[in-house]
């Protein structure tokens, strides 16, 4: 398809380059489509899109060797969630929301063993709801295993499935905070919707995430659970004073838009 497109009018979006830099997260047939797919358009395209640094350092080092140097442009995403829901979800227990497919790569995992550890140091009554949203993916039998059979589920731990864009915003809004523990992402959209809604995030300290949100995240490493633990403590326990200045500046920041993003693409037209 690509060849057959006409001169000077190849122009690809790149999201990320996950599968050949965290093959572990996928499989095999997902990997080698990917490398497939990357080759053609490093052979072919005139220009490549991505939506970050990260990506593009990815993307330039796998033409190394190649006989071809396809520009490749920045161009972050952009933010449009829309109004705050005024239907937003209420809950009488402070609850947090984990967004995106439950794949190894988003590091439900982690969560889970925190959530294990509340169960067992914590009354039930003083543990907040931790609150899962996206379908299952690949590669994450152990975690899948433990959604259908750990005593948490139902209790203090929710599997949502799948939802629809409205009812995941109303979910989003009502948030605590939303977690993102990933360990790697091409740009990571679900902590820059958090802060449009004004919902804090904890997040592993994603290179794109620190550049556009800075300290407006918090941030925990994914290799101590202890950090994690303490952080969603923290803010399931603020004050509701404290609660509003910080969601009053998450909505204030200046998040990337779609205009600018597409600024960028349209010069290359």
């Amino acid at each position: 398809a690509m060849m057959e497109m006409p001169d000077h009018s190849k122009t690809v979006m790149i999201h990320d380059t996950i599968p050949i830099d965290h093959p572990a997260f996928q499989t095999e047939a997902a990997r080698a489509k990917f490398v497939e797919r990357l080759t053609t358009v490093i052979n072919f395209a005139h220009h490549i899109i991505v939506p970050s640094d990260e990506v593009r350092e990815s993307v330039e080092k796998r033409m190394v060797g190649t006989g071809h140097r396809v520009p490749v442009i920045v161009s972050p995403l952009g933010i449009d969630m829309g109004p705050i829901p005024v239907d937003r979800v209420t809950s009488e227990k402070p609850y947090f929301v984990a967004i995106g497919t439950i794949e190894p790569r988003k590091n439900h995992a982690l969560l889970l063993d925190i959530w294990e550890r509340m169960n067992r140091k914590m009354d039930e009554s003083r543990i907040p709801e931790l609150r899962i949203i996206g379908a299952r993916g690949w590669k994450n039998e152990e975690v899948f295993n433990r959604l259908d059979h750990s005593s948490m589920m139902g209790r203090t731990v929710f599997e949502l499935g799948p939802l629809s864009d409205k009812e995941m915003k109303r979910q989003l809004a009502g948030a605590t905070g939303l977690l993102f523990p990933s360990h790697a992402e091409g740009f990571g959209l679900p902590p820059f919707e958090a802060a449009s809604f004004g919902v804090p995030t904890i997040s592993s300290p994603l290179r794109t995430t620190e550049i556009f949100l800075g300290d407006m995240a918090i941030y925990a490493d994914t290799d101590d659970m202890y950090q994690w633990f303490q952080a969603i403590r923290e803010l399931a326990s603020e004050d509701l004073a404290t609660q509003s200045q910080r969601s009053a500046e998450l909505r204030a920041y200046r998040l990337p838009t779609w205009e600018k993003h597409f600024d960028r693409v349209f010069d290359l037209m």
